[in-house]
């Protein structure tokens, strides 16, 4: 098999390898756990790869169009505050009181857009940015974060 897309990979990873880190298919969780993932794919990475490829990847520069990025800012901002109201409980994982591949994606995501400086992670009071720095905290984290 050969399989791409990291949701996919990750999914399939877990339901596999480590089911600790999911639910069973046919539960409620799971698919919250589905839902946080496409949420964060569609809502937080394409914005922010739409403004990486309009600001500093390498393509051509007449297909560069820097005044998407402030649509891109936009609709990046309107995600992360969805993403406030889930967390408004001050939870630590997003789904079933336990860290799942859901935390996996969306704590990559929210460290993507603190690093293009789309998320002010210097606010302890935001809810995002606590549940942001605590996934940031995990050694296994730190360990990806040293890759790069």
């Amino acid at each position: 098999m050969t399989l791409t897309e990291s949701g996919a990979i990750l999914n399939y990873l877990a339901g596999r390898y480590a089911p600790q880190f999911t639910f069973p298919n046919s539960t409620g969780e799971y698919a919250e756990v589905l839902r946080y993932m496409f949420f964060s794919y569609s809502e937080m990475e394409a914005p922010l790869w739409n403004m990486a490829h309009h600001t500093f990847l390498p393509i051509p520069e007449d297909k560069k169009v820097p005044a998407v990025i402030a649509t891109d800012a936009w609709r990046l901002s309107n995600a992360h505050n969805v993403l406030r109201g889930d967390l408004k409980d001050k939870r630590e994982f997003l789904v079933g009181g336990k860290f799942t591949i859901a935390d996996i994606v969306v704590s990559f995501h929210l460290a993507w857009a603190g690093q293009m400086k789309n998320l002010d992670m210097t606010d302890s009071s935001d809810v995002l940015v606590a549940y942001a720095t605590k996934h940031f905290e995990r050694p296994a984290f730190q360990k990806t974060q040293a890759l790069e």
